[in-house]
């Protein structure tokens, strides 16, 4: 099925943040946050990762991840299950979806599909996000937060 990449224009926040979460929650089964070894991350990041151990599925060092390529240095990507538990972690962690940065958090919010291809990807740091959605989600997500896309 053909994909329309959607790029989110102003950070959701708040009320759209948490909507967002609850969109990508539905149509995942994974998401993905990473960790760079350069930068050490918060207390409050370590408690996150803390209470999301039991949901991880994958942690592995990398050059890569969904819209990012290190060129001279690897990176702790971590893939957990995205379930009712992990939504609500991540929706207690911030309000905004930009905030997933070192060294306050962990970087990159991401998530995908079923089949491994990507959902929302995330450049925090860049303040980039997108989604990559069929014709009926893109109408939907567009219809109840029309503003990030403004």
């Amino acid at each position: 099925m053909k994909k329309n990449e959607l790029l989110i224009i102003k950070e959701p926040s708040a009320e759209d943040y948490f909507q967002l979460l609850d969109f990508v929650f539905q149509r995942s089964k994974t998401f993905l946050l990473v960790t760079r070894p350069t930068i050490n991350l918060s207390p409050i990041g370590q408690n996150l990762l803390t209470k999301l151990s039991g949901n991880i599925l994958t942690k592995i060092e990398t050059s890569q991840w969904p819209g990012t390529q290190l060129l001279e240095s690897k990176a702790t990507a971590f893939t957990f299950r995205a379930d009712n538990f992990s939504k609500e972690v991540l929706k207690s962690a911030t309000s905004g979806l930009f905030s997933w940065v070192q060294p306050e958090l962990p970087e990159d919010l991401c998530f995908s599909y079923d089949d491994g291809s990507e959902l929302m990807t995330t450049v925090t740091h860049e303040k980039i996000a997108y989604l990559h959605l069929n014709d009926n989600d893109k109408n939907l997500i567009l219809k109840n937060c029309p503003q990030i896309f403004k």
